[in-house]
């Protein structure tokens, strides 16, 4: 599949993951999207790469409910 939450599910379905890998990669994959979303907003640019500004860094963790730039 060309969407990755469905293709998580057709693996849980096959077998292929387990019930707490299904939930950690759907919870992952949902983290990960939304910080690409916000950074990308943040910035007003298409990017992947995290700032190297210690503030930014810190707007973007709390953008994305985390508590510091570090646990980001």
């Amino acid at each position: 599949s060309a969407n990755t939450l469905e293709a998580i599910q057709q693996l849980a379905t096959a077998s292929l993951l387990t019930d707490s890998e299904q939930q950690k990669l759907i919870e992952a994959y949902i983290f990960f999207r939304t910080l690409e979303h916000r950074l990308q907003t943040m910035l007003n640019t298409q990017t992947h790469v995290l700032p190297e500004d210690a503030v930014e860094r810190r707007i973007l963790a709390r953008k994305v409910g985390l508590a510091s730039a570090e646990e980001l």
